[in-house]
């Protein structure tokens, strides 16, 4: 999984750099590894977690 951290507002402005950033990092990766880090290792672990499972 990517992901940033903003446990300050001082960190805000740095949101749209390291996005760009990882963008630019997944476009580099095959597509398949680049969707798993991306976002569907994220959807497979809340899924087994039962986070955001509909009520």
């Amino acid at each position: 999984m990517v992901g940033t951290d903003t446990f300050t507002p001082e960190r805000w402005y740095y949101i749209a750099e390291h996005a760009a950033w990882s963008r630019a990092w997944l476009g580099s990766l095959p597509p398949d590894l680049a969707a798993r880090i991306a976002h569907k290792n994220a959807e497979a672990l809340f899924a087994r977690t039962g986070f955001g499972a509909a009520q």
